[in-house]
C-alpha cells in the first residue's frame, strides 16, 4: 500500500511516460475511462444499500458482532453496550459512541449496531450517505471524453504564435 497516489499511476503508465505529451495525456484518460467504466458497471449491477467493500462489508461483520452484546438503557438516548473487549457508550442524540469508531468512519460501529437492534431501528440510518449506492453511483456517472485529433484543435492565435523553449535547467 502506498499514500502516494503517483506511484500506482506512474506504474500503470511506466510505457506511456515516453510518449510526447499530448499521446500521454491521451493515454491517461483512455485508462480513466477504462476504470470510470468498470466502477460504473459495478455500481449499476450493485444490490446492496450500501457500497459491498466499503460499507456493507463491514456493516455485516458489526451485527454479527452486536449478536454477542448486550444493552444497558441508561437513559432514553445513551446506552451502555456491554462487550467482552471495550465497553461503548452510545449516545443517539450527539450520533457518537466512546470507541470512536462512528465519529470517524460515519459508519456505525458495533456498539451503534447493537442498539439499533435493541430499539428496532434501521442500522442503514445510521451510515453517511457517502457509504450509500447512491454516491457511488454518481461518483462515475460523469463521461470522460477522449483528445480530439490536433487538426480539430481550436487553438487561439495568441497561443499559437508564442514559441515554448524548454526550460533551462542545470544537469547536477
Amino acid at each position: 500500500m502506498t499514500t502516494n497516489i503517483a506511484e500506482p499511476i506512474n506504474s500503470v503508465l511506466r510505457f506511456a511516460r515516453m510518449l510526447p505529451v499530448v499521446h500521454l495525456i491521451g493515454e491517461i484518460i483512455n485508462l480513466l475511462v477504462k476504470w470510470f467504466t468498470e466502477r460504473r458497471e459495478l455500481a449499476l449491477n450493485c444490490t446492496t444499500t450500501l457500497c459491498p467493500n466499503s460499507g456493507e462489508k463491514k456493516l455485516r461483520n458489526r451485527l454479527e458482532d452486536a449478536a454477542r452484546m448486550n444493552v444497558v438503557k441508561v437513559n432514553n438516548a445513551q446506552f451502555n453496550v456491554l462487550d467482552g473487549d471495550m465497553e461503548g457508550l452510545v449516545d443517539l442524540t450527539n450520533n457518537s459512541c466512546s470507541c470512536r469508531k462512528f465519529q470517524l468512519e460515519q459508519l456505525p460501529c458495533k456498539h451503534i449496531v447493537t442498539v439499533c437492534l435493541f430499539l428496532n431501528i434501521n442500522v442503514y440510518s445510521k451510515a453517511s450517505w457517502y457509504y450509500t449506492w447512491k454516491t457511488w453511483m454518481d461518483a462515475y456517472s460523469d463521461s470522460i471524453y477522449p483528445v480530439q485529433p490536433h487538426g480539430m484543435w481550436d487553438i487561439p492565435e495568441d497561443v499559437r504564435s508564442r514559441v515554448m523553449l524548454p526550460p533551462m535547467a542545470r544537469v547536477m
